[in-house]
């Protein structure tokens, strides 16, 4: 069989900081033309998984690792910066103001460091102040 046409068709998604473009899905025909003098023809698509594995459609690319594309459900934004991360990148804490957040490492590592200064000035001014919980 000798190939007389071929059909093909990407689509692509390009990331936002480093400009590099990653196909998410491909597809294509080839029309052949048999001993017998039949055209035959043969198609196929190809779906990319995600760098979360997922094969949703994409959601866009972690600001942490800059790795492949993450699809809408494993897809979020950072509670306090609204940096883009993926779910490797995102520390879930529990907040007694605000519920639950899903924080960057920077934030995650301000949030720690804000509880731990404040557990701190609670001891030291204890004896003098009486704290609600």
């Amino acid at each position: 069989m000798k190939p007389i046409r071929t059909d093909q068709q990407a689509k692509v998604v390009q990331d936002g900081w480093g400009g590099k473009t990653t196909p998410i899905q491909e597809s294509g025909t080839e029309h052949l033309l048999t001993d017998t003098g039949a055209i035959h023809s043969q198609g196929i698509d190809r779906r990319t998984a995600c760098a979360c594995g997922c094969l949703n459609e994409p959601g866009g690319f972690c600001a942490d690792c800059g790795g492949g594309v993450i699809c809408v459900e494993c897809f979020c934004r950072c509670s306090h910066c609204q940096r883009p991360i993926c779910g490797r990148h995102s520390t879930t804490v529990d907040d007694s103001k605000s519920g639950s957040l899903r924080l960057c490492s920077t934030c995650h590592g301000t949030h720690r460091r804000r509880g731990r200064l404040g557990r701190v000035m609670r001891f030291v001014f204890s004896p003098f102040i009486e704290f609600n919980e």
